[in-house]
């Protein structure tokens, strides 16, 4: 039977490899085990550090310890921005130690095709899908809508500006009257809810950073400033995957659902709510995880079978 070691610390872990024989996965935290924990195999312990900093500080101390075999733990985290700060850990740190594809695990999750076409079939929106020729076009739209917000927050990590997004899902969360849902929900700057059409980001991230900049109390002066780091801001990777954050693409979702589906179902239909039934059914589409790189290392190293129940 498989075992979660929520929250563990670097010691409790330590211990674990030392005291027993059972291989062990690091996950940054809960929703990770939630989406991932069917793909491994029962015999591997999972071991949950809330938050990738203390998973690296894990791996790091794991490395360095001479009792523990190095090939019987793996880390799995999200790349968030560190590969557009310098940070790609990918290249620098044990074989033992990979990155999701994509910004994040909801990022990864979300560039599966079946999946969101399970999630529009569940909140009865499959009508979403009408306007475009494919569930892939579809996608795409979804991740340019939410790539203003992406070089936003890559803006605010590479100047330590500390910006709350919180405020900016509250006022999405809060609004559920269809009748005002396109001219209400802070979403609707970056798509319209209607047609799908992509708004213009400019105009759009000028009237969301008020509620991104409120709670820092900065004025305008601060947006004004932002705005500026936005039009400088030079990305070479063209991947929407890698700089749309995928809380960003969840809430999206979650209100075009609520303003085009039928359904009592579908108009009740939350990020939270949609998340938790992504990763639930995440768990049905193992074919999706193999693409993913860091499977595709283990299995070149003949390491996969060590932790994954996978073909």
């Amino acid at each position: 039977m498989k075992v979660n070691f929520w929250q563990r610390s670097v010691d409790e872990i330590q211990n674990m490899l030392q005291l027993t024989n059972d291989n062990v996965a690091i996950l940054e935290g809960t929703s990770d085990i939630e989406a991932l924990e069917s793909f491994f195999k029962s015999e591997t312990h999972i071991a949950e550090t809330s938050g990738k900093p203390n998973a690296k500080e894990v791996v790091k101390k794991l490395t360095l310890d001479q009792e523990v075999d190095n090939n019987r733990f793996i880390a799995i985290c999200d790349n968030d921005y560190d590969r557009f700060v310098g940070k790609d850990y990918s290249k620098s740190w044990p074989k033992n130690y990979y990155y999701l594809d994509c910004h994040s695990l909801d990022s990864f999750i979300l560039t599966s095709n079946s999946l969101i076409e399970k999630i529009l079939n569940h909140f009865s929106a499959k009508s979403l899908l009408e306007k475009f020729d494919s569930i892939e076009d579809f996608k795409i739209r979804l991740f340019k809508a939410a790539t203003p917000l992406g070089k936003i927050r890559l803006i605010s990590q590479i100047n330590r500006y500390n910006l709350d997004f919180k405020l900016l899902e509250e006022k999405a969360r809060d609004c559920y009257d269809c009748n005002k849902l396109s001219k209400t929900v802070p979403y609707n700057n970056l798509i319209d809810a209607s047609s799908l059409d992509l708004k213009d980001p400019m105009q759009a991230l000028s009237k969301l950073l008020d509620l991104i900049c409120l709670k820092k109390n900065s004025g305008a002066k601060f947006s004004t400033k932002i705005i500026s780091s936005y039009k400088n801001l030079k990305i070479n990777d063209k991947k929407l995957c890698n700089i749309a954050n995928g809380h960003d693409v969840a809430s999206i979702l979650a209100f075009l659902i609520r303003f085009n589906s039928k359904s009592l179902n579908g108009k009740r239909c939350s990020k939270k709510l949609l998340e938790n039934k992504m990763y639930r059914f995440y768990g049905d589409l193992g074919d999706h995880l193999i693409e993913c790189s860091f499977i595709k290392d283990l299995r070149n190293i003949g390491r996969l079978e060590d932790f994954f129940n996978l073909k």
